[in-house]
Protein backbone atom coordinates (compact mmCIF):
# COMPACT_ATOMS: atom_id res chain seq x y z
CA UNK A 1 0.00 0.00 0.00
CA UNK A 2 1.27 3.48 -0.81
CA UNK A 3 1.91 5.96 1.96
CA UNK A 4 -1.41 7.57 2.97
CA UNK A 5 -1.34 11.31 3.45
CA UNK A 6 -3.78 14.03 4.48
CA UNK A 7 -5.74 13.76 1.23
CA UNK A 8 -6.91 10.22 2.06
CA UNK A 9 -8.54 11.32 5.32
CA UNK A 10 -11.25 13.13 3.35
CA UNK A 11 -11.69 10.06 1.12
CA UNK A 12 -12.06 7.80 4.15
CA UNK A 13 -14.68 10.16 5.63
CA UNK A 14 -16.61 9.98 2.34
CA UNK A 15 -16.34 6.18 2.37
CA UNK A 16 -17.73 5.99 5.94
CA UNK A 17 -20.61 8.32 5.05
CA UNK A 18 -21.55 6.24 1.98
CA UNK A 19 -21.52 3.00 3.98
CA UNK A 20 -23.59 4.50 6.81
CA UNK A 21 -26.05 6.08 4.33
CA UNK A 22 -26.44 2.86 2.33
CA UNK A 23 -25.20 4.17 -1.00
CA UNK A 24 -23.96 7.13 -3.01
CA UNK A 25 -27.35 8.70 -3.72
CA UNK A 26 -28.40 8.60 -0.08
CA UNK A 27 -25.05 10.10 1.00
CA UNK A 28 -25.35 13.21 -1.19
CA UNK A 29 -27.23 15.33 1.33
CA UNK A 30 -24.97 14.25 4.20
CA UNK A 31 -21.78 15.05 2.30
CA UNK A 32 -23.06 18.09 0.38
CA UNK A 33 -21.75 16.78 -2.95
CA UNK A 34 -23.14 14.98 -5.98
CA UNK A 35 -22.75 11.33 -6.97
CA UNK A 36 -19.93 11.93 -9.50
CA UNK A 37 -17.78 13.66 -6.85
CA UNK A 38 -18.54 10.93 -4.30
CA UNK A 39 -17.70 8.22 -6.81
CA UNK A 40 -14.38 9.91 -7.61
CA UNK A 41 -13.42 10.00 -3.91
CA UNK A 42 -14.14 6.28 -3.63
CA UNK A 43 -12.21 5.50 -6.80
CA UNK A 44 -9.23 7.55 -5.63
CA UNK A 45 -9.32 5.75 -2.28
CA UNK A 46 -9.30 2.33 -3.96
CA UNK A 47 -6.48 3.43 -6.23
CA UNK A 48 -4.33 4.67 -3.35
CA UNK A 49 -5.03 1.62 -1.17
CA UNK A 50 -4.96 -0.87 -4.09
CA UNK A 51 -8.06 -2.47 -2.61
CA UNK A 52 -11.51 -3.22 -4.02
CA UNK A 53 -13.73 -1.85 -1.29
CA UNK A 54 -17.19 -1.93 -2.85
CA UNK A 55 -19.32 -2.46 -5.90
CA UNK A 56 -21.50 0.45 -6.96
CA UNK A 57 -23.14 -0.55 -10.21
CA UNK A 58 -26.76 -1.00 -11.19
CA UNK A 59 -27.21 -3.60 -8.48
CA UNK A 60 -26.56 -0.89 -5.91
CA UNK A 61 -23.84 -0.23 -3.37
CA UNK A 62 -22.29 -3.33 -1.81
CA UNK A 63 -19.19 -3.69 0.38
CA UNK A 64 -16.68 -6.39 -0.46
CA UNK A 65 -15.26 -8.56 2.31
CA UNK A 66 -12.13 -6.43 2.22
CA UNK A 67 -14.33 -3.34 2.23
CA UNK A 68 -16.08 -4.47 5.42
CA UNK A 69 -12.74 -4.93 7.17
CA UNK A 70 -11.57 -1.57 5.81
CA UNK A 71 -14.78 0.04 7.08
CA UNK A 72 -14.18 -1.26 10.63
CA UNK A 73 -10.58 -0.01 10.47
CA UNK A 74 -11.87 3.35 9.19
CA UNK A 75 -14.22 3.69 12.16
CA UNK A 76 -11.30 3.06 14.51
CA UNK A 77 -9.29 5.69 12.65
CA UNK A 78 -12.16 8.17 12.89
CA UNK A 79 -12.50 7.61 16.64
CA UNK A 80 -8.75 7.98 17.12
CA UNK A 81 -8.73 11.12 14.98
CA UNK A 82 -11.46 12.71 17.09
CA UNK A 83 -9.55 11.81 20.26
CA UNK A 84 -6.40 13.30 18.72
CA UNK A 85 -8.20 16.59 17.98
CA UNK A 86 -9.54 16.74 21.53
CA UNK A 87 -6.04 16.16 22.94
CA UNK A 88 -4.58 18.86 20.71
CA UNK A 89 -7.32 21.31 21.71
CA UNK A 90 -6.48 20.68 25.36
CA UNK A 91 -2.87 21.60 24.60
CA UNK A 92 -3.78 24.86 22.89
CA UNK A 93 -2.37 28.04 24.42
CA UNK A 94 -5.17 29.97 26.18
CA UNK A 95 -6.35 33.07 24.38
CA UNK A 96 -4.60 36.19 25.59
CA UNK A 97 -5.91 39.66 24.83
CA UNK A 98 -3.61 42.62 25.24
CA UNK A 99 -4.18 46.22 26.23
CA UNK A 100 -1.14 48.43 25.60
CA UNK A 101 -1.37 51.70 27.53
CA UNK A 102 0.97 54.68 27.61
CA UNK A 103 0.69 57.61 30.00
CA UNK A 104 2.40 60.92 30.50
CA UNK A 105 4.34 61.30 33.75
CA UNK A 106 2.68 62.04 37.09
CA UNK A 107 -0.85 60.68 36.71
CA UNK A 108 -0.93 57.61 38.97
CA UNK A 109 -0.85 59.55 42.26
CA UNK A 110 -3.88 61.67 41.33
CA UNK A 111 -6.99 60.31 43.05
CA UNK A 112 -9.06 61.97 40.31
CA UNK A 113 -7.53 59.62 37.73
CA UNK A 114 -10.18 56.94 37.02
CA UNK A 115 -7.92 54.63 35.01
CA UNK A 116 -6.58 52.46 37.89
CA UNK A 117 -10.10 51.50 38.97
CA UNK A 118 -11.20 51.05 35.35
CA UNK A 119 -8.31 48.66 34.65
CA UNK A 120 -9.06 46.75 37.84
CA UNK A 121 -12.66 46.30 36.73
CA UNK A 122 -11.50 45.29 33.26
CA UNK A 123 -9.32 42.53 34.74
CA UNK A 124 -12.31 41.20 36.67
CA UNK A 125 -14.39 41.09 33.47
CA UNK A 126 -11.68 39.71 31.16
CA UNK A 127 -9.49 37.19 32.97
CA UNK A 128 -7.37 36.68 29.85
CA UNK A 129 -6.39 40.33 29.34
CA UNK A 130 -2.74 41.32 29.71
CA UNK A 131 -2.19 45.01 30.46
CA UNK A 132 1.11 46.78 29.85
CA UNK A 133 1.70 50.42 30.81
CA UNK A 134 4.59 52.68 29.81
CA UNK A 135 5.45 56.32 30.50
CA UNK A 136 5.91 58.46 27.40
CA UNK A 137 5.76 62.11 26.33
CA UNK A 138 2.59 63.05 24.42
CA UNK A 139 4.20 63.07 20.98
CA UNK A 140 5.42 59.48 21.41
CA UNK A 141 2.00 58.41 22.66
CA UNK A 142 0.40 59.79 19.49
CA UNK A 143 3.06 58.16 17.33
CA UNK A 144 2.58 54.79 19.05
CA UNK A 145 -1.17 54.95 18.51
CA UNK A 146 -0.77 55.88 14.85
CA UNK A 147 1.63 52.96 14.32
CA UNK A 148 -0.75 50.60 16.18
CA UNK A 149 1.92 49.93 18.82
CA UNK A 150 -0.43 51.27 21.54
CA UNK A 151 -4.14 50.87 22.24
CA UNK A 152 -4.77 53.72 24.70
CA UNK A 153 -2.94 56.86 25.75
CA UNK A 154 -3.24 59.25 28.71
CA UNK A 155 -2.07 62.65 27.60
CA UNK A 156 -2.44 66.30 28.47
CA UNK A 157 -2.56 66.99 24.73
CA UNK A 158 -5.71 66.54 22.68
CA UNK A 159 -5.05 64.54 19.50
CA UNK A 160 -7.55 64.85 16.68
CA UNK A 161 -5.47 63.68 13.72
CA UNK A 162 -7.42 60.90 12.02
CA UNK A 163 -7.81 58.16 13.05
CA UNK A 164 -6.94 59.43 16.56
CA UNK A 165 -9.68 60.61 18.88
CA UNK A 166 -9.44 62.32 22.28
CA UNK A 167 -11.87 62.55 25.17
CA UNK A 168 -11.39 64.42 28.44
CA UNK A 169 -10.87 61.74 31.08
CA UNK A 170 -10.44 63.95 34.15
CA UNK A 171 -9.00 67.29 35.26
CA UNK A 172 -6.08 67.70 37.64
CA UNK A 173 -5.51 70.58 40.05
CA UNK A 174 -2.45 72.74 39.50
CA UNK A 175 -0.15 74.84 41.66
CA UNK A 176 2.83 77.14 41.29
CA UNK A 177 6.22 76.44 42.87
CA UNK A 178 8.87 79.08 43.51
CA UNK A 179 11.91 79.87 45.65
CA UNK A 180 11.23 81.18 49.13
CA UNK A 181 13.72 84.03 48.63
CA UNK A 182 11.29 85.59 46.16
CA UNK A 183 7.95 84.45 47.52
CA UNK A 184 6.08 83.47 50.63
CA UNK A 185 3.21 81.04 51.08
CA UNK A 186 0.93 84.02 51.79
CA UNK A 187 1.91 85.88 48.62
CA UNK A 188 -1.13 86.65 46.50
CA UNK A 189 -1.62 84.63 43.35
CA UNK A 190 -1.42 87.72 41.18
CA UNK A 191 2.13 88.38 42.43
CA UNK A 192 3.10 84.80 41.55
CA UNK A 193 1.73 85.27 38.06
CA UNK A 194 3.59 88.56 37.60
CA UNK A 195 6.82 86.90 38.72
CA UNK A 196 6.22 84.01 36.34
CA UNK A 197 5.71 86.53 33.55
CA UNK A 198 9.04 88.20 34.41
CA UNK A 199 11.22 85.16 35.10
CA UNK A 200 9.49 82.55 32.93
CA UNK A 201 7.26 79.56 33.49
CA UNK A 202 8.46 75.95 33.64
CA UNK A 203 6.10 73.09 32.94
CA UNK A 204 6.07 69.59 31.50
CA UNK A 205 2.72 70.21 29.86
CA UNK A 206 2.85 72.39 26.81
CA UNK A 207 -0.42 73.67 25.38
CA UNK A 208 -2.33 73.46 28.67
CA UNK A 209 -6.09 73.23 28.45
CA UNK A 210 -6.79 75.21 31.62
CA UNK A 211 -10.13 75.60 33.35
CA UNK A 212 -10.99 77.70 36.37
CA UNK A 213 -11.46 81.31 37.45
CA UNK A 214 -11.15 83.26 34.24
CA UNK A 215 -8.59 85.82 35.45
CA UNK A 216 -6.07 83.28 36.75
CA UNK A 217 -6.53 80.79 33.93
CA UNK A 218 -6.27 83.46 31.23
CA UNK A 219 -3.13 84.99 32.77
CA UNK A 220 -1.51 81.56 32.92
CA UNK A 221 -2.32 80.91 29.28
CA UNK A 222 -0.62 84.16 28.28
CA UNK A 223 2.63 83.39 30.11
CA UNK A 224 5.12 81.89 27.63
CA UNK A 225 6.77 78.65 28.72
CA UNK A 226 10.53 79.02 28.55
CA UNK A 227 11.29 75.39 29.44
CA UNK A 228 9.17 72.29 28.96
CA UNK A 229 10.40 69.46 31.17
CA UNK A 230 9.69 65.73 31.08
CA UNK A 231 9.06 65.24 34.81
CA UNK A 232 8.04 67.10 37.94
CA UNK A 233 11.45 66.54 39.50
CA UNK A 234 13.10 68.17 36.52
CA UNK A 235 10.80 71.16 36.98
CA UNK A 236 11.82 71.48 40.64
CA UNK A 237 15.50 71.35 39.68
CA UNK A 238 14.94 74.07 37.10
CA UNK A 239 13.11 76.21 39.67
CA UNK A 240 16.08 75.84 42.03
CA UNK A 241 18.77 76.73 39.51
CA UNK A 242 17.00 79.24 37.26
CA UNK A 243 14.73 81.19 39.65
CA UNK A 244 11.79 80.56 37.33
CA UNK A 245 8.29 79.58 38.47
CA UNK A 246 7.12 76.00 38.07
CA UNK A 247 3.61 74.89 37.17
CA UNK A 248 2.91 71.37 38.47
CA UNK A 249 0.01 69.13 39.54
CA UNK A 250 -0.83 69.48 43.23
CA UNK A 251 -0.98 65.75 43.88
CA UNK A 252 2.67 65.02 43.01
CA UNK A 253 4.20 67.38 45.58
CA UNK A 254 3.47 65.14 48.58
CA UNK A 255 6.56 63.09 47.80
CA UNK A 256 8.89 66.09 48.14
CA UNK A 257 10.08 67.99 51.19
CA UNK A 258 9.76 71.42 49.64
CA UNK A 259 10.65 73.30 52.84
CA UNK A 260 14.08 71.66 52.91
CA UNK A 261 14.58 72.82 49.34
CA UNK A 262 13.54 76.38 50.25
CA UNK A 263 10.60 76.13 47.89
CA UNK A 264 7.07 77.39 48.50
CA UNK A 265 3.80 76.43 46.85
CA UNK A 266 0.84 78.50 45.74
CA UNK A 267 -2.26 76.44 45.03
CA UNK A 268 -4.41 77.86 42.26
CA UNK A 269 -8.02 77.93 43.38
CA UNK A 270 -9.96 75.49 41.23
CA UNK A 271 -7.59 75.81 38.26
CA UNK A 272 -7.40 72.47 36.50
CA UNK A 273 -5.78 71.00 33.42
CA UNK A 274 -7.40 68.45 31.12
CA UNK A 275 -6.08 64.90 30.94
CA UNK A 276 -7.24 63.09 27.81
CA UNK A 277 -7.87 59.48 26.88
CA UNK A 278 -6.52 59.08 23.34
CA UNK A 279 -7.18 56.10 21.10
CA UNK A 280 -7.67 55.03 17.50
CA UNK A 281 -11.23 55.34 16.27
CA UNK A 282 -11.33 52.87 13.37
CA UNK A 283 -11.93 49.20 12.54
CA UNK A 284 -8.68 48.13 14.27
CA UNK A 285 -10.20 48.94 17.66
CA UNK A 286 -10.56 45.83 19.83
CA UNK A 287 -13.43 44.89 22.12
CA UNK A 288 -11.09 45.47 25.08
CA UNK A 289 -10.43 49.09 24.05
CA UNK A 290 -14.14 49.68 23.46
CA UNK A 291 -14.91 48.37 26.94
CA UNK A 292 -12.27 50.65 28.50
CA UNK A 293 -13.82 53.63 26.71
CA UNK A 294 -17.25 52.65 27.99
CA UNK A 295 -16.01 52.35 31.57
CA UNK A 296 -14.19 55.70 31.37
CA UNK A 297 -17.35 57.39 30.07
CA UNK A 298 -19.33 55.86 32.90
CA UNK A 299 -16.92 57.37 35.44
CA UNK A 300 -17.28 60.75 33.71
CA UNK A 301 -21.06 60.51 33.93
CA UNK A 302 -20.84 59.75 37.66
CA UNK A 303 -18.32 62.51 38.39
Amino acid sequence: MESMGDVELKQIQVFIAVVQSGGLTAAQARLGMGCPAISKHLSDLETRTRLILCSRGRAGFQLTEVGERFYRASLNLQDNWQAFKRDVSALSVPRVRKLRVASVDATLSDIANPLPSVLSRLKSEFADVQISIRLMPPEKIADGLLKQQLDLGLSFRSENRLPLHSEVMYRERLCLVGKSEFLEAETETIIWLELAQQKGLISFKSSHQLHGPSTIAEKLKRIPEQICCESVEEILWQVLVSNRIGLVPVHVLNQYSLASLDLVVQELDDVRSDIYAVYRKDKTQSDIVRRVQQLLRETQACA
